[in-house]
């Protein structure tokens, strides 16, 4: 009677192994997320609002006193945030725009094209954690790049360039700039590994049924360029021109983190460091909506 009166067990179904395995992923993503994000965030919040002492991690209100300090009697601080606003302008379009070229070239078919790939994706497994600090801090390696630009910077000492735009009249400020662009190759270079793999992909993924199309009547490179490739790569740009504004915002040279690294860990300011990263992190999301605002009205308008 008993076996009669049980009920058969459920067989998991393939989908819901599939929705299991997902939700225990994302399970270990939302713990880390949850204890490495929300709440160091909700802490810094919460300092930046507060004094905090260091000894006996004990608080006191401070109210907006660090946030009015930012702007009223900290001068680095602001001019250190205008001078990364200001290297945003040109950086940005400048590192996307070169790296777009390349990933163009990269596209065709020609012997080599799978090393010349990995060569221009090196920088992004060169530049991470231990090897950057001592490419950056040892003095061997510190001689090791600066030969490596040795051309840029011999070019740059001659003052060719400067002479060759003061003989066009060009201002000081137009040679100052493309000075300071030409000085920067090596740089530029190195930031656009992931926004080449990035083009990359997305440039395979446009079907090569529209080009042939395009040739069939009578359409030139630069035509389908601009009618076939600019557009469908529209999303990839957006997400390039995010990515790049996000890394130039935390680079490891960029004057503002330094300042707050000092401040912080240095001077043991902490209170004061938090109001500062709560208003960079502030101007570093505004500075994405702008951007990416901008690039959505220029591509609906196009």
């Amino acid at each position: 009677m008993k076996k009669e009166n049980a009920r058969p067990r459920r067989r998991c179904s393939y989908e819901r192994r599939k929705a299991n395995t997902g939700r225990m992923f994302i399970s270990i993503w939302a713990v880390g997320i949850v204890l490495l994000f929300v709440m160091p965030l909700v802490r810094t919040f919460i300092y930046s609002f507060n004094t905090l002492d260091l000894h006996t991690m004990s608080t006191r209100p401070a109210g907006l006193s660090y946030y009015l300090r930012l702007f009223t009697g900290d001068t680095v601080f602001v001019q250190d945030l205008t001078a990364a606003l200001t290297d945003l302008l040109y950086q940005v379009p400048i590192v996307v725009m070169f790296s777009l070229f390349i990933a163009v070239l990269l596209n065709r078919k020609f012997p080599g094209r799978l090393f010349f790939r990995a060569v221009f994706f090196l920088p992004v497994v060169v530049m991470s954690g231990v090897v950057y600090s001592i490419l950056k801090g040892d003095a061997h390696s510190t001689e090791i790049v600066n030969s490596a630009a040795g051309a840029v910077d011999a070019f740059n000492e001659l003052g060719a360039l400067q002479d060759l735009l003061g003989s066009f009249g060009a201002g000081e400020k137009l040679i100052g700039f493309m000075s300071g662009v030409v000085s920067r190759v090596l740089d530029t270079v190195w930031q656009s590994g992931v926004q080449i793999l990035l083009f990359l992909a997305g440039l395979q993924s446009v079907s090569p049924a529209l080009y042939e199309a395009a040739r069939m009547e009578g359409a030139t490179k630069w035509a389908e360029f601009w009618k076939i490739t600019f557009p469908m790569l529209s999303p990839v740009l957006l997400v390039s021109v995010i990515y790049t504004v996000i890394d130039s915002f935390t680079a490891e040279s960029n004057a503002v983190i330094g300042y707050i690294k000092e401040v912080s860990f240095h001077n043991f300011e902490y209170s004061y460091g938090c109001a500062m990263s709560l208003t960079y992190c502030a101007v570093i999301l505004l500075a994405i909506g702008l951007a990416a605002l901008l690039m959505r009205r220029a591509f609906r308008m196009g």
